[in-house]
């Protein structure tokens, strides 16, 4: 933590909700492959007690389109117009801006959860990918440039493996990278 050697805390929370207007109109809006069309809004809210104290906000909203995907799967893509804050603690040397609004940005967002089995292990391969354009300039008044994020998990329905309650308790491995 912050002033201390005994490591930190931190909390990220993500949250995307989705209007589909399929089901908003009461008729299918599907054409070949694409299944429906969304309206997706959401926000990124994260915090550390580090000397960097991060304090990001991300606010998003854009359309989505659903694909057909292996059912009972899905397929996202969605193109996201957000603006974000965040913090930076480490001293007007490093971050002469310490708080910083970013200009808006746009975001290409790919999401996907396709569930199989192999043997009779219930098993589910999901996770996202997101491009993000600059956003104008950063703590030290520098560019800053396109970022791209993807993260992944191959999970294990251990619900049903071990107490026959299928979606209730999942466990995996995950895989991030960022750049």
């Amino acid at each position: 933590a912050n002033g201390s050697a005994h490591g930190a805390t931190e909390f990220y929370f993500v949250y995307r909700h989705q209007l589909q207007l399929g089901k908003v109109f009461d008729r299918s809006l599907a054409i070949g492959p694409l299944k429906d069309v969304a309206l997706t809004a959401g926000f990124d809210w994260s915090s550390k007690n580090t000397q960097f104290a991060p304090n990001r906000r991300l606010w998003v909203v854009g359309p989505t389109l659903k694909f057909d995907a292996p059912v009972p799967g899905y397929w996202d893509v969605s193109l996201l117009y957000g603006r974000e804050s965040n913090h930076c603690g480490l001293g007007a040397t490093l971050c002469p801006r310490a708080d910083v609004t970013f200009n808006p940005l746009w975001m290409l967002s790919t999401s996907w959860g396709v569930p199989f089995q192999l043997g009779s292990v219930p098993l589910k391969f999901q996770g996202f990918l997101n491009y993000t354009s600059a956003k104008g300039k950063d703590y030290a008044y520098d560019d800053t440039r396109p970022e791209t994020q993807m993260q992944t998990a191959l999970m294990v329905d251990v619900g049903q493996l071990v107490a026959s309650r299928k979606n209730t308790v999942w466990a995996g491995t995950q895989a991030s990278f960022v750049c």
